[in-house]
């Protein structure tokens, strides 16, 4: 007889290298260390476990070498090793890429290993280069197109040069700052620098222009520079400044998922690139231009002087003629009208497009606990189905990993990226032509269950303390879920669970034969799980050992029942002596959230809005009366997302004061300000006008494209209105300095507004993407934005310049006559 426990601390015990501490001798002071390790494989079989002499490979088979594999992989049919390259910390990821590439080719023209082929399957570094590659791109397009605007407006070679040299120059400080602050050139950074290349000539257009203007009527250069440049510094400081404090709240907010790491990422090298600009365009550009641009009669383009007539005549029907109507009718009535159209041609709202999709994911439900040459039966009969309809999908790749009790599947098609309506076909042949397998069902997403492939997933989970009665109430549920025709796969955390065997142990019987039920399940973890053991010491490195039962001993409910967990006066004390055992279905794992047992019910679908998905859900549920003390809510997932469009909006909300603050500081002004940003709100009309043109879907891009036309549009109207303001100061009626200014800054703001269109065109017409994620819809948003917030920066924003002037005056009217004081009035006699 052996004890099993007792045996496991002999083996520990003589396997054991440890300091003894230290002996001095002669003045010397020597470590004292027992060396007792196994060096040796005879050593653990010839070891001595009882005082008969008895050695360990007399009751065990000691063996020595691989462990047992429990786990496969297939590709296209044929079985596979996968295995993966990690950078370590610090380490280039493309740099690395490239060397573990130089060294497969190497591996497969080695001769030695002739027949095997190694494949690289995935390389990230592939698709960072790629993503660079096409911002660089995109980039340089955007910089071209922004100095043939230049040129176009401005008729000279020489003008165009002194502003286009403003974006190398932001450019590079904006990456000598990323150095030194120990950032990198990565991908958010390079996506920040080609959002803002249009950007950056903005402050440098304002100035140019406005010293060019001063020089058509001085003969002295440097005078006309300096003076040009004064004239709109405040302007161009406040522009610089509300653009970079957008991102302020940003910036500066503590969040560490994906949406706040882009828009922080992006948001700092915009606005340092921006910051750069401004210092740039009030230095370096006065200095050119007195420098290198000579007073010189420019014949001005004769498009652009009929288009600024016109311009003014409009003025004087919408500012003079027609401001309440132009202001409070015909624009809140397109606002209204483009609305009414995003509903009627269903503009559809959805956070998950703009993810690219290259694969498609099977993961295998098992009912039962099956081995991994089991469930490979099961991915065989998957795979033949799948070869079949091969040409017909246009499959290129089938890559399976099958293991103990799981398995998955992944499909890689001849295309690079599946569009939506393309994953909905597959899905639909997939689900009407895959076999049905007794004991397995199949499911589409990644191996959660969701997100990949185009599947959504959403959740539910039900706090108690009753787990069986938490078990009933998620079956109804599961039920009710199942009549949501969206849903699809829906299933409890019990089902995702495995067969399991439930022992309960009789404490009565386990006390008379002095059983605790710490012993019982410490020798049943010691025995069917294993324990690990002191490493085996080899000349070349430690091996880790352990000991369990063997293999056959662990099969069978019998072999269970008979294990022997103790002794009582030289009889055998089994577990089926003092436990009870039965078969159940069990989940994988035991959750308890806010120190309540939790049951979560699951399904996956693929068309429509998430939030109108947990809008359906949240109905359905207010259907099921839980008892008291139960509770329900979404999953964590879900409860993110909402967290994180709350946090979004709340940003741009303080974004928006920031805005204000700073234009009211600029100003002086409480109206003004509120003016300018009257123009925000109706630029939302060019925003779904792009989007409706284009057939793009607002997602989470396009809000971010939001985030960063506040900025944007309003720089525009600070231009204008700060210089209208000039004009009214040097003694000139409202009129006439809304005439002059807008017809002064016409060109500037077409300008600018030109450039950073033309800019983004690149990225709005390609399929520009970046790790994953296509950009287009960022861009439309905001060159549909900025076209129509610039026409109305032109066009409505004098108007409600007057209307707010009109109303100011009406109430200071009024202010000014309740501050009289009233006439004394003749007392009446009481009578």
């Amino acid at each position: 007889r052996i004890d099993v426990d007792a045996l496991f601390q002999k083996i520990q015990t003589m396997n054991l290298t440890a300091s003894l501490g230290e002996v001095t001798s002669e003045g010397l002071r020597y470590s004292v260390r027992g060396v007792g390790s196994f060096s040796e494989f005879e050593q653990v079989e010839n070891l001595v476990i009882n005082d008969m002499g008895l050695r360990l490979k007399d009751v065990a088979f000691v063996y020595y070498g691989e462990p047992l594999i429990t786990y496969g992989r297939h590709l296209n049919g044929e079985p596979c090793i996968a295995f993966w390259v990690q950078k370590a910390s610090g380490a280039n990821s493309v740099e690395l890429g490239k060397r573990v590439k130089k060294q497969l080719d190497k591996v497969n023209k080695d001769p030695r290993l002739e027949g095997v082929t190694v494949l690289l399957f995935w390389n990230q570094s592939e698709q960072i280069l790629n993503s660079i590659n096409s911002l660089r791109m995109a980039g340089i397009i955007g910089a071209l197109f922004a100095v043939i605007v230049l040129y176009f407006f401005l008729r000279r070679i020489t003008t165009t040069l002194i502003i286009a040299v403003s974006i190398p120059f932001a450019i590079l400080c904006t990456c000598g700052f990323l150095y030194f602050s120990g950032r990198s050139l990565n991908i958010l950074t390079m996506m920040g620098l080609m959002l803002g290349v249009g950007m950056l000539v903005d402050n440098a257009i304002v100035v140019l222009e406005s010293i060019f203007r001063h020089q058509l009527t001085s003969d002295d250069p440097v005078k006309s520079s300096i003076v040009g440049s004064r004239e709109v510094a405040t302007a161009v400081t406040a522009a610089t400044l509300t653009s970079v404090i957008v991102f302020a709240p940003v910036i500066f907010a503590s969040g560490s998922d994906g949406l706040m790491m882009f828009l922080a990422h992006v948001g700092i090298t915009i606005s340092v690139a921006l910051i750069f600009s401004w210092v740039i365009s009030l230095t370096l550009i006065p200095f050119l231009t007195s420098r290198l641009l000579k007073p010189k009669k420019v014949k001005e383009s004769s498009i652009l002087r009929r288009v600024q007539d016109r311009y003014v005549r409009v003025l004087k029907w919408t500012t003079v003629k027609r401001p309440f109507v132009t202001g409070l009718v015909i624009i809140p009535l397109l606002l209204v009208l483009s609305i009414a159209a995003a509903k009627v041609l269903k503009l559809e709202v959805s956070m998950e497009e703009g993810e690219l999709i290259e694969n498609l994911h099977l993961s295998y439900d098992f009912s039962d606990n099956l081995t991994y040459d089991q469930t490979e039966k099961y991915v065989d009969q998957i795979e033949a189905a799948l070869f079949e309809k091969k040409d017909e999908l246009r499959i290129e790749k089938v890559y399976s990993y099958y293991a103990d009790n799981d398995a998955g599947t992944t499909l890689y098609f001849d295309e690079k990226y599946l569009s939506p309506k393309r994953l909905k076909e597959i899905r639909k042949n997939l689900r009407e032509e895959l076999p049905e397998l007794a004991g397995v069902a199949l499911r589409f997403g990644d191996e959660e269950g969701g997100g990949a492939g185009g599947v959504k997933k959403v959740s539910v989970t039900l706090f108690g303390e009753d787990m069986d009665l938490l078990n009933e109430y998620a079956e109804e549920v599961k039920r009710r879920f199942n009549l949501i025709g969206e849903l699809e796969d829906v299933r409890t955390s019990i089902e995702m669970g495995r067969e399991e065997i439930k022992i309960s142990l009789n404490r009565d019987v386990a006390q008379q034969y002095s059983l605790s039920p710490q012993t019982v399940s410490g020798i049943m973890n010691l025995t069917f799980r294993g324990m690990p053991l002191r490493r085996f010491q080899t000349e070349e490195r430690e091996v880790p050992m352990s000991i369990s039962l063997s293999p056959e001993d662990k099969v069978g409910m019998h072999n269970l029942e008979n294990l022997l967990v103790g002794m009582n006066e030289e009889r055998d004390i089994t577990l089926g002596t003092v436990a009870d055992l039965s078969m159940t279905r069990g989940p994988t794992t035991i959750r308890r959230q806010h120190q309540k047992a939790a049951v979560s019910v699951e399904g996956t679908y693929y068309r429509g809005e998430a939030k109108d998905m947990i809008g359906t859900i949240s109905r359905v549920m207010s259907t099921v009366h839980l008892p008291l003390g139960y509770s329900w809510s979404f999953s964590d997932e879900i409860r993110e997302g909402q967290e994180q469009q709350t946090e979004m909006l709340l940003n741009i909300l303080l974004a928006l004061v920031c805005v204000y603050l700073v234009m009211a500081a600029l100003f002086e002004s409480l109206l003004h300000p509120l003016i300018i940003m009257l123009c925000l709100p109706f630029s939302l009309i060019g925003v779904i006008a792009a989007l409706l043109i284009t057939g793009t879907d607002i997602n989470l891009m396009v809000f971010i494209g939001g985030v960063i036309l506040i900025g944007i549009v309003v720089n525009n109207g600070i231009v204008l209105i700060d210089h209208v303001n000039n004009f009214r100061r040097e003694g000139r009626t409202i009129y006439e300095a809304i005439f002059e200014g807008g017809r002064e800054r016409f060109r500037p703001i077409v300008m600018t507004a030109s450039t950073t269109i033309l800019g983004l065109m690149p990225m709005a017409v390609g399929q520009t993407n970046v790790a994953g994620t296509q950009y287009y819809p960022l861009a439309r948003a905001v060159i549909g934005g900025l076209a129509v917030g610039t026409f109305l920066t032109l066009i409505a924003l004098p108007t409600y310049y007057v209307i707010g002037e009109r109303m100011a005056a009406w109430v200071r009217r009024i202010w000014s006559r309740a501050k009289e004081p009233r006439s004394a009035v003749t007392p009446t006699s009481d009578l």
